[in-house]
């Protein structure tokens, strides 16, 4: 029989400045902090990362469907 062992990790995170826009500078990288660490915070906290974590989840169960077995 062909058998094998699949191990796959799902990490669920969150990319802030994925456009870049608070990088190049020490103002910019102060500012873009500034702004997840202090008026993003709870709304990150909240409600995006429960959002993911259940993204993640669903994206679990599809691939366990998939591939007909539980992972």
């Amino acid at each position: 029989t062909n058998e094998g062992n699949v191990q796959i990790e799902i990490t669920p995170e969150i990319e802030f400045d994925y456009r870049g826009k608070f990088k190049g500078s020490k103002l910019l990288d102060a500012l873009g902090n500034f702004l997840r660490k202090h008026i993003l915070k709870y709304k990150i906290k909240d409600y995006w990362y429960a959002k993911i974590v259940g993204e993640a989840e669903d994206l679990s169960s599809t691939i366990k469907k998939s591939l007909g077995s539980e992972i």
